[in-house]
């Protein structure tokens, strides 16, 4: 195998077997996450920018999954860790549900009391009432005319005080896991390069040894056959 197949191999692992840990790492999270949610410990919102970076999350996820047929194995997972008391969730299409979670009354309650955000591109608003979230938007795509809302009542402070502290020791494990690895990985590309470019000098050199050897075998020879001459 020669230093370029090897240096492209050795990029190819650099750049490849990172984003498979981080996806595996992910993964792992998802799922402690959903077992947490099974048992009752749900992901609660207690600050307004908490609930703008969910639904931003959550309609990003909702609409790649509507878009790739999703919606089974990422899109309603994905709802599942919010409490159904909590929060509603609908998605319709040219008036049609597509799919909704949750309690309906409490999205049904809900009028603009303070606005929050306004998103011009998606023509999406923020807005509370009360004591709940709200943020609804409309996307129009071909045939396809979205009418997508979710509202979620505001937590009270700690009521999620476990699934932040869960959340938050995975995410440092996942950190460090990822780190070492990235290290680990680093140190057997350069040591799988360098193998490579130690045997290579050490060619070089026996080569450069067996010149010299035949140089001088030359030089003797030649100085015999003056003698004789």
């Amino acid at each position: 195998m020669n230093l370029q197949i090897r240096i492209w191999i050795s990029n190819v692992v650099l750049f490849v077997v990172p984003i498979l840990i981080a996806i595996i790492l992910f993964l792992l999270y998802f799922s402690g996450l959903r077992i947490l949610a099974n048992a009752g410990y749900y992901l609660r919102i207690e600050q307004e920018q908490q609930f703008k970076s969910v639904s931003r999350v959550a309609e990003t996820i909702t609409f790649y999954g509507i878009d790739n047929g999703l919606m089974d194995s990422l899109v309603k997972p994905s709802y599942s860790l919010l409490d159904p008391n909590e929060v509603y969730v609908e998605i319709l299409d040219q008036g049609k549900v597509l799919y909704s979670y949750g309690t309906q009354q409490i999205y049904n309650e809900s009028a603009i009391v303070g606005l929050i955000d306004v998103n011009p591109e998606l023509q999406g608003i923020v807005y509370q009432s009360n004591h709940t979230f709200v943020y609804e938007m409309r996307k129009n795509e071909g045939r396809h005319a979205y009418l997508y809302h979710i509202a979620i009542k505001r937590a009270v402070h700690g009521s999620d005080s476990l699934m932040e502290t869960v959340s938050f020791y995975i995410s440092i494990v996942a950190l460090l896991l990822f780190i070492v690895t990235f290290f680990a990985i680093n140190r057997f590309v350069t040591k799988f390069i360098m193998i490579h470019v130690r045997n290579m000098t050490e060619s070089l050199r026996a080569a450069n040894y067996q010149i010299e050897m035949e140089q001088e075998q030359q030089k003797e020879l030649l100085a015999g056959t003056y003698k004789v001459l």
